[in-house]
């Protein structure tokens, strides 16, 4: 399709790709590292940005920096990129350009490097012509304990204009000493429905034996593992979100099943019938039965009429091939969230581009007031 932009949109195009040339994003940094080792990897910069896991409450092993000019961010990414830290090898590379402005909320800024404790109100005296300003309910959570935890918080405009003007002139803004990181905000994306009856864990080691799970997911029906990772089946959904916080609790990477789509029944449906086809002779596919009329390719019924035996078989096959087919949508659905899963990394390449958001921070936005009701319980 063709998106056509108003100037102002061409105009914040432009300022994020500016700065995307003066931007450098360094991944593989090992999960352990102080943030004060991090910033030394490049001291020339005038900000720098960890991209965080708040469930997990870990550094993703990514952080961006922001230096003066272009010159300087080609010169850090050639003396960054390969070299070793803890035995790691660390990719360094400038931001790509974007070409539009389809996956931003250009009226809305993420701020990054918030220091732990401040107010809205003095976020206010900063950003004065902000209409409303929100905290990453997790993101203020988790940093009372660990200093190293990035305080996330979002300012929303009332026009498009105000914010680029923000966008522009707030680059090296400090709060308490420390310097801001200012990025447009992604466009929300539609939320996934969950399905609460079942939960999908991935990443299983050997160690993770069938006994020891049913152990962790105690109030499920079901538990199924394969080639690590498991599908685990609830009647109760109560029982589902408390064992899913054990499980993370644990370290495992558990997650609940994504929904069916609305018309997933009629497509289910239809592969249904496609597989009941497959099974049935080319003689019984050539009979059409319309609304329990008797007649069947202008012959009598009653002289095409099965057998008890036969009918047996006949409901065993649509019996094995709606089995077929509720496991091939399970197996479905856990490739689904497995892909999902293992592109966590590319997802976050691309937020990172457009608002230095890790997709994990953003499912956290999108659902701010389960995750905090979650973590209260956690707590």
């Amino acid at each position: 399709y063709i998106l056509i932009m108003s100037q102002v949109d061409k105009e914040i195009v432009s300022a994020i790709n500016q700065r995307a040339k003066c931007t450098i994003k360094v991944q593989n940094i090992p999960k352990g590292t102080k943030s004060t080792e991090i910033k030394k990897l490049v001291p020339e910069a005038s900000t720098t940005r960890l991209l965080w896991g708040y469930r997990t409450n870990q550094f993703w092993g990514t952080a961006i920096f922001e230096l003066k000019n272009g010159n300087s961010a080609q010169q850090a990414v050639q003396k960054l990129n390969n070299t070793n830290l803890k035995d790691r090898k660390l990719s360094a590379e400038i931001f790509k350009p974007i070409s539009d402005i389809k996956d931003i909320n250009s009226k809305s800024l993420t701020i990054g490097n918030v220091p732990a404790g401040t107010t809205r109100e003095e976020l206010k005296t900063i950003f004065p012509t902000a209409e409303r300003i929100e905290f990453l309910p997790l993101s203020v959570r988790k940093a009372k304990g660990n200093k190293d935890v990035p305080v996330i918080a979002f300012v929303h405009f009332k026009k498009s204009e105000e914010a680029l003007k923000v966008f522009k002139e707030k680059r090296d803004v400090k709060c308490k000493t420390v310097t801001l990181s200012l990025t447009f905000h992604r466009a929300e994306k539609k939320s996934v429905v969950q399905d609460h009856s079942q939960i999908i864990v991935q990443g299983l080691k050997k160690e993770w034996t069938e006994e020891r799970l049913k152990k962790v997911f105690s109030g499920s029906s079901k538990l199924t593992t394969t080639s690590g990772k498991a599908v685990v089946e609830y009647s109760n959904k109560n029982l589902a979100e408390k064992d899913i916080k054990k499980a993370r609790g644990q370290k495992l990477k558990a997650f609940f099943a994504r929904a069916q789509a609305t018309d997933s029944k009629t497509a289910g449906s239809k592969r249904k019938s496609d597989n009941v086809q497959k099974d049935v002779s080319p003689k019984k596919q050539a009979k059409v039965e319309t609304n329990g009329t008797k007649s069947v390719n202008g012959k009598n019924a009653a002289e095409k009429q099965q057998s008890p035996t036969a009918k047996v078989g006949q409901k065993r096959k649509l019996s094995d091939s709606m089995s077929s087919d509720t496991g091939l949508t399970k197996k479905k659905r856990v490739d689904d969230e497995e892909e999902d899963f293992e592109s966590d990394e590319e997802e976050n390449e691309n937020a990172a581009n457009l608002a230095g958001m890790s997709d994990d921070d953003e499912d956290e936005e999108e659902s701010m007031e389960d995750e905090e009701d979650d973590d209260d319980d956690e707590e």
